[in-house]
């Protein structure tokens, strides 16, 4: 049989996704990317690319977070056009179909270099961190300015 949320031993998952860094230019796929001298006023964009791989076919809805935990330093992070992205949604993501959405990345206020941030994507019956999220990670590192002395 097959089984949505929570997954059931022995059924197979209808939530099939592939959840990946993208990089359109070069068509190219990540799980971690990271991206180093970016300037300290400037934002880090990445993208990141949804595909519904569900096995029987069926229309998705799905929901990206930020795992905080991971947010040390306090970046800034928008998805999908939605600022400080606690969570966003992907509805109706047809089977087959992928969605690219830009992660961009400000540096927070805490320090500049953001490292290991995780970005989950699970399905919206399941509200929890667990076996049915998948996750990519992003670091930035920006440049630290030079503060020197006027002589």
């Amino acid at each position: 049989g097959r089984s949505s949320c929570p997954g059931e031993e022995g059924t197979i998952m209808i939530h099939d996704v592939k959840f990946q860094l993208y990089d359109p230019v070069e068509e190219v796929s990540y799980s971690e990317l990271i991206l180093n001298n970016v300037s300290a006023d400037e934002a880090a964009t990445f993208w990141v690319q949804v595909i519904n791989n569900s096995p029987f076919g069926d229309t998705l809805s799905l929901v990206a977070f930020v795992d905080n935990a991971t947010n040390n330093n306090g970046a800034l992070i928008t998805m999908a056009g939605v600022a400080n992205a606690q969570e966003v949604p992907f509805f109706d993501v047809p089977p087959g179909k992928a969605a690219v959405v830009p992660l961009v990345i400000e540096r927070g206020t805490v320090g500049y270099e953001h490292e290991d941030i995780r970005i989950g994507l699970r399905p919206d019956c399941s509200d929890a961190l667990g076996s049915e999220a998948a996750y990519l990670s992003v670091s930035v590192n920006f440049v630290e300015p030079d503060v020197g002395l006027d002589e």
